[in-house]
């Protein structure tokens, strides 16, 4: 199945700053990473195959109970909130890790069967099965021969 991907300035932006980063400093300098911390929103992969849509999203210091999903039947919502803590009485010396919290939400490019998702936590890695929902899914027709003389006689595609 084919399907239609809209045009979208802002991806054609962030691969047009991604290919500027690039030219000055190769290898050195990545837009999508430094935009990503920027907005502080982990990285995430969707891609799908014939029976669901797949989605990664980098989520290391999150624990089950700290990320949510949410789903309808074309927009998936993923959240996470952690805290973090120290044992009671100890002093801290120096941190560079805070309490956090994120929301990301997306339009899949079909729908999907919200009762069916299902979501795996892996060495800090979110990974969701969105299996396409039965009207989304392609269905192949079979062409039998007419038994008439032309279109319609058999019964078939009558006005």
């Amino acid at each position: 199945m084919l399907t239609r991907i809209q045009p979208d300035p802002l991806a054609d932006m962030s691969r047009e700053m991604e290919r500027m980063f690039q030219s000055i400093a190769p290898g050195v300098l990545s837009f999508r990473r430094a935009a990503n911390r920027a907005l502080d929103v982990p990285p995430m992969t969707v891609w799908s195959d014939e029976q669901a849509f797949h989605v990664e999203l980098e989520t290391p210091g999150y624990d089950l109970d700290d990320l949510e999903i949410a789903a309808t039947h074309d927009t998936v919502t993923i959240s996470g909130e952690r805290s973090i803590t120290r044992p009671e009485g100890a002093s801290e010396h120096y941190t560079e890790r805070t309490n956090h919290s994120f929301e990301r939400s997306f339009t899949i490019g079909g729908e999907v069967d919200a009762e069916r998702i299902e979501a795996e936590l892996h060495n800090g890695v979110l990974h969701l099965t969105l299996p396409r929902a039965q009207s989304s899914k392609t269905r192949k027709v079979s062409i039998r021969p007419s038994l008439g003389n032309g279109p319609g006689e058999s019964g078939c595609c009558k006005n």
